[in-house]
This record gives structure tokens, C-alpha cells and sequence, in this order.
């Protein structure tokens, strides 16, 4: 099983919307922001709006990785496809999939990392 440390976590279906978006307050390299898909339709995630390079990884409601996107393109608007089943999307600086060896079919775990204390809803996932 592989830990992932979470620093930065979007629930609702605005701050999945807006993600990253925007954003020039970057991760840490050791850390992800975690969307939770849970009731949202959409299919697709992409770039366009966001200023830096991310790897994306995928992951069921049993915390399985189910598929990887490597560094995508900032401010690219190509659709990046969801996987089926899809719960969580992980998103991490370009170059966190190969650094911490994720592949398609990984157990992971999350872990709180961000600043204070885990929200509430954190802990539950």
C-alpha cells in the first residue's frame, strides 16, 4: 500500500469545478490535492486555467489507482477522461507519479497534510 499525503482537498462541486485553477500558490512535491467525484457528473478533467504542469491519478471508492495522467499541460483545454468508477482525482506536480512509483492498480491510503487540522470530511474517506 502507498501513502499519500494530502494537502489540499476540493468537495464540493464548485471547488471541483475551480480545482487548481488559478492557482500560483503551488503544492508541495511531496503532496496532492484531492477532488472527491462523489455525486458530480463530470467525465473529464482539464488544464485550462491552471499554471503549472500536474500529473493526475485516478482512484476508486476502495482507494485503487484506476488510471494516471503524467504532466499535463498548463492552460491546455484538451479533455483529460475520467475512468469509470472513479471517485477520487489526485493531483501533484508534474513528476509525483514516477518519483513515488504509482501505477494503475496501486492501494493507497491518504494522509493529512495540509496546514491545521484534517477536516472533518477528510477523515471519513
Amino acid at each position: 500500500m502507498k501513502t499519500v499525503i494530502v494537502e489540499r482537498v476540493f468537495l464540493t462541486s464548485e471547488e471541483v469545478t475551480f480545482g487548481l485553477s488559478h492557482d500560483f500558490h503551488p503544492l508541495k512535491p511531496v503532496t496532492v490535492a484531492l477532488f472527491d467525484m462523489k455525486g458530480k457528473s463530470a467525465t473529464h478533467m482539464w488544464m485550462k486555467n491552471t499554471p503549472r504542469e500536474l500529473d493526475m491519478i485516478f482512484v476508486s471508492q476502495r482507494h485503487v489507482v484506476l488510471g494516471i495522467h503524467r504532466c499535463a499541460i498548463p492552460y491546455d483545454e484538451t479533455k483529460i477522461p475520467i475512468p469509470p468508477n472513479t471517485r477520487f482525482v489526485l493531483e501533484a506536480l508534474c513528476g509525483y507519479v514516477d518519483t513515488n512509483r504509482l501505477q494503475v492498480g496501486d492501494d493507497i491510503r491518504f494522509v493529512w497534510g495540509g496546514n491545521g487540522a484534517m477536516p472533518a470530511e477528510v477523515a471519513t474517506l
